[in-house]
Parts: C-alpha cells; sequence; structure tokens
C-alpha cells in the first residue's frame, strides 16, 4: 500500500476537521476514503495504482465546494496539501501545442457557490487575469492569454476558460504537477491540480 497525505485547509489556513479525502474512479465511485483529525490532517493508505481523481470536501454545497486533483499515479507516497472555500475548479486539463514554444495550455470550469446561493443563472465568479495564480513543478507561470469558453449542454449552459501559459525556467520530468488558484473579485477563493505528462 501507497499513502497520500497532508493536511486540509480553508481559505485562511486553517486546518478543517472532519472533511472528507477520498480516491475516485473514472466513474467518480470512491475506492479509498478517509477524514481527516482535528488538526486537519489525513493519511489515506491506497492500492499503489492509478487513480483519475483525489477530491477534499467538507460541508458540500453549505459551507464548502470541492478541490480536486487528477492523474495520481500513486507508485509512491504523495503529500497533497488542498485548500477548499466556495469555489471549485472543474475540468481542469493542460496540454502542450508542440512546436508552440515553452507554453502550455490549461482549461477549467470554475463555480461558485455564493453565485449558486444566490439562485444566479450563471455560477462562474467573477474572474480576470490578476484573479489566477498558476504554477508547474513549484515555478510560477506568467499568464500570457485567457479566453472565455461557452460550453453547451442540452439544458444549460456553462462559462469555461482557456489560457496560455509561459513555461519559462520549468523544469520537466516524466511526472509534472501544475497548481492553479483562482480568488474572485469577492474575495472567494478556490484551488486545483493535475498531474501530467509532455
Amino acid at each position: 500500500m501507497k499513502e497520500i497525505y497532508g493536511t486540509v485547509y480553508d481559505k485562511n489556513n486553517k486546518p478543517l476537521e472532519k472533511a472528507l479525502v477520498a480516491l475516485l474512479n473514472n466513474k467518480f465511485e470512491i475506492e479509498y476514503s478517509d477524514e481527516t483529525n482535528n488538526e486537519g490532517k489525513f493519511n489515506l493508505s491506497a492500492e499503489p495504482k492509478y487513480y483519475p481523481f483525489f477530491i477534499a470536501v467538507k460541508e458540500y454545497k453549505e459551507n464548502y465546494l470541492e478541490y480536486w486533483s487528477q492523474n495520481i499515479d500513486l507508485d509512491e507516497d504523495l503529500e497533497i496539501n488542498p485548500k477548499i472555500d466556495v469555489i471549485e475548479i472543474y475540468g481542469l486539463h493542460c496540454f502542450q501545442v508542440k512546436g508552440a514554444g515553452n507554453y502550455l495550455m490549461v482549461y477549467f470550469r470554475p463555480m461558485s457557490l455564493t453565485k449558486f446561493k444566490a439562485n444566479e443563472k450563471n455560477i462562474v465568479p467573477d474572474i480576470g487575469k490578476e484573479s489566477l495564480t498558476v504554477s508547474v513543478n513549484g515555478e510560477f507561470c506568467e499568464i500570457l492569454t485567457l479566453s472565455y469558453v461557452e460550453e453547451q449542454f442540452p439544458d444549460a449552459q456553462m462559462t469555461s476558460f482557456l489560457m496560455q501559459i509561459s513555461t519559462d525556467g520549468v523544469k520537466f520530468s516524466d511526472k509534472n504537477k501544475l497548481e492553479l488558484s483562482i480568488t474572485d473579485r469577492n474575495g472567494d477563493y478556490g484551488e486545483a491540480s493535475i498531474f501530467f505528462k509532455l
């Protein structure tokens, strides 16, 4: 067995007890889960294999939304320290356009619990480039462009985003980690991460 361990925090860096952490399969079913202790710490033991999703959540849709991390290749112990608030970053993906220089394209779909509770039709948080922080392998990356993407569903429409980031100075390896955080214009917060290979 291997372990995912860490501490779950709120946006003010206060540890959160009794938060759920879990590894999910492709059907979003929980395979392994744990609950944080009174110091916000967790130690989740799981079979060493690939997991599409890791989540952290507490009082879902009441006080918080979920933290998501994707592409967990649990071949060794892994530390993740999620921070949760009322913004959720769902569907985070990144890709490199071959031959286009030192850039990554990053797609994400943010959702606001504040707007959801206000019964607003569009629950996308109010953000711009200044609202976002992105790093790859611990190196902060300049955001070059940020574009709206309108997604159409049978009974709804949702705004997503596509941004181009510079990866100058980033040292890539066989296992890379992109981390994205949002602080919207109301001060609401959310973050997510994804592991990837180029």
